[in-house]
């Protein structure tokens, strides 16, 4: 077979965001206003509904993002992984590099990554 490589997409317009919901209702509430905001700017939305099943996604160009927040490190530490091997990108909340320990990311494509950090910025679920 072909190692998993990221969507191809260049602009967040194209993309189909994952993006999960955890089990605080707080927390959930915010990404799902920050995602009503920018959902003119997406091209579809999907709650996968596990973390590293989506974060595989987005590794292998199922996804073109994939967002999520308050997660702990056996949640995303092999998807992350496969990310980066697959090419692509993934930013903390601060716009940097995430880690295992970020409380929240934004993984995928680089291009759509890198926007969707300048989209968000300054907004509740950072």
């Amino acid at each position: 077979g072909e190692p998993a490589r990221v969507s191809p997409a260049e602009t967040m317009s194209e993309c189909l965001t994952g993006f999960g919901l955890g089990y605080q209702y707080d927390r959930s509430k915010l990404i799902l206003g920050l995602l009503a905001d920018i959902w003119p700017g997406l091209q579809m939305l999907q709650n996968v509904g596990s973390a590293a099943i989506a974060l595989a996604y987005a590794a292998s160009g199922r996804f073109d993002l994939f967002v999520h927040s308050f997660l702990g490190p056996w949640d995303v530490a092999a998807g992350l992984a496969q990310v980066r091997a697959g090419g692509g990108l993934a930013l903390d909340r601060a716009g940097e590099q995430a880690t295992i320990f970020s409380e929240g990311f934004v993984a995928g494509a680089s291009g759509p990554v890198r926007e969707f950090v300048a989209a968000t910025k300054d907004r509740p679920w950072r």
